[in-house]
């Protein structure tokens, strides 16, 4: 339905996330968990108004497709669904994170809907719990693919990564006292990557142990 819904010139589209939300069911039961949804989506559909489609995806992620202003409604959809929910003898408070794309007349729409999926991946990591999907972001995400796949390019060859080892000075005596272990890494396509860059991303995807 969402799909093949008339829309003006541009639309957007929010992907909206419970984040964590299986630990409410765990914690307080489905029962609970249940009554904490119905209570998200009504208001959802209070912020947005009845001019915009709302779907739920999955236990914890909705869509809705409108033509308001994308990040006014986004800062609004994530306040409203953060503030506690009360049911009972039971509060939930839940972390919201908010993947945002435009979806303008000829594009597809399943493919505008990936963007703003790949919005709320970065969401999730982000101060505001909101990302945008723009050409920027697509070079980021092109870019951690790259690091990725190089990683693990590296680790199976045992190629590119090394260890440089940096001298602890005792400032009064000026005696080495130890050495820090620093992991570079240099690979054949990318060229020499920052640890800052690749570290988070071994963290992420479990390279980090290897």
């Amino acid at each position: 339905h969402l799909a093949t819904m008339s829309q003006p010139p541009t639309m957007t589209i929010l992907r909206i996330d419970i984040d964590r939300f299986q630990s409410v069911n765990e914690y307080f039961g489905h029962e609970t968990g249940d009554e904490c949804i119905v209570a998200l989506a009504d208001r959802l559909r209070a912020v947005v108004g009845m001019q915009s489609e709302i779907a739920r995806l999955c236990a914890d992620d909705f869509v809705v497709v409108t033509a308001g202003d994308a990040q006014a409604l986004a800062v609004a959809c994530r306040d409203q669904l953060a503030a506690p929910v009360r049911l009972g003898a039971a509060t939930l408070t839940n972390a919201i994170s908010v993947g945002v794309a435009e979806l303008a007349p000829g594009d597809d729409f399943l493919c505008a809907l990936t963007n703003a999926e790949l919005a709320l991946g970065v969401a999730r990591s982000s101060v505001s719990r909101i990302d945008c999907y723009d050409d920027e972001l697509a070079a980021r995400i092109t870019r951690g693919r790259m690091l990725e796949a190089g990683l693990r390019r590296s680790l199976a060859e045992d190629v590119g990564l090394s260890v440089l080892y940096q001298p602890v000075v005792d400032a009064e005596s000026r005696a080495v006292r130890g050495f820090e272990a620093l992991a570079r890494w240099c690979d054949g396509y990318l060229g020499m990557v920052s640890p800052a860059e690749f570290v988070p991303i071994a963290e992420a995807t479990g390279l980090i142990e290897p």
